[in-house]
């Protein structure tokens, strides 16, 4: 979901740049940046480890802290889904390609962003036979717990099953797990962190032309 369906990796960064300065941190900013693709209270224990030994925040209470400023950014900011998507579904639902949403974020998040959508004229939730979030599973991405429930769920082999990643800990888990995995380029990530994916492509469009060839 995010950085994929939706721009929210911006987003995601900002609230812990904000946070961190609420904790009067000071840090590089690009540090945040190796906080995508994890989950919320990964991402916290690092801040403890890397800046508050002996003086650590509750992960659960960093979490909500965390959290609270995310959805209060992305209320105001996120309006349609990302480039692409809308033509790649539209492509997967002509050429009767099953799709589904897999996702570390929370379930209340996962909700949130897909009524976000709809609620400005982007629909995508009846798109997905399944949706996976990290609320489901025992351990999030780069476990490969999310997208094992998914391919249970669509009742399918990973062997015949594709997924799009943005970052490292996404790639994976999809490999983890026997999928192809097609790493897309954003400002947040390199090719290098997408090392491991099948295929990198720099955006949905030639995702989607990928998938024309297997047709």
């Amino acid at each position: 979901m995010d950085g994929v369906l939706v721009d929210t990796e911006p987003i995601h960064i900002e609230a812990f740049q904000i946070f961190m300065d609420t904790l009067g941190l000071e840090y590089d900013p690009v540090y945040v940046h190796s906080f995508v693709g994890y989950s919320i209270d990964r991402n916290v224990r690092k801040i403890n480890a890397d800046f508050l030994k002996g003086r650590e925040i509750a992960v659960d209470e960093g979490v909500s802290r965390r959290d609270k400023i995310y959805i209060a950014l992305l209320k105001k900011s996120l309006r349609a889904p990302l480039t692409g998507v809308t033509n790649l579904l539209e492509f997967c639902r002509e050429n009767s390609i099953t799709c589904a949403l897999a996702s570390s974020s929370w379930q209340a998040q996962v909700e949130l962003i897909l009524n976000i959508l709809e609620q400005n004229g982007y629909p995508l939730r009846e798109q997905f036979q399944s949706v996976v979030d990290g609320d489901q599973v025992a351990a999030r991405k780069p476990a490969p717990d999310i997208y094992l429930k998914t391919i249970r769920n669509l009742g399918l082999p990973a062997s015949s099953c594709w997924t799009i990643e943005d970052s490292a800990a996404g790639v994976n888990s999809a490999k983890a797990a026997g999928l192809f995995a097609i790493g897309l380029l954003t400002p947040f990530n390199t090719r290098q962190q997408l090392k491991k994916a099948d295929l990198v492509v720099p955006s949905l469009f030639e995702a989607e032309s990928f998938l024309y060839t297997l047709l």
